[in-house]
């Protein structure tokens, strides 16, 4: 399922590559998820990759280095890339999803 171009507003651009991306991990990330739920682990390996793509810099605000707002966590990208994660491995999302949250 491709979530970018399901989306009505028309996510354009890097955007969309982004969500593509986080699509792309998220069928690597589905092989190890049934592994990280059954030893209730964090999901080390999958968090290295999403550090490795510059995924975890998505809600840390540009005057800090980061790719999100200045204002702080109003945008929807990591939303839309979290959803991505989900299909994969349901673990991983909610991480990304209080790391963007609470850390950022």
């Amino acid at each position: 399922m491709d979530l970018a171009a399901s989306l009505e507003f028309g996510l354009e651009g890097e955007d969309r590559n982004l969500v593509q991306r986080a699509q792309l991990l998220a069928d690597e990330f589905a092989s190890r998820a049934r592994e990280y739920d059954e030893e209730a682990r964090f999901p080390t390996e999958n968090f290295e990759r999403l550090r490795q793509e510059d995924f975890l810099t998505l809600a840390v605000p540009r005057k800090y280095g980061g790719r999100g707002v200045d204002s702080g966590y109003p945008d929807f990208l990591p939303l839309l890339v979290t959803e991505a994660v989900a299909t994969g491995c349901a673990s991983t999302a909610w991480n990304l999803q209080s790391h963007y949250e609470h850390c950022c």
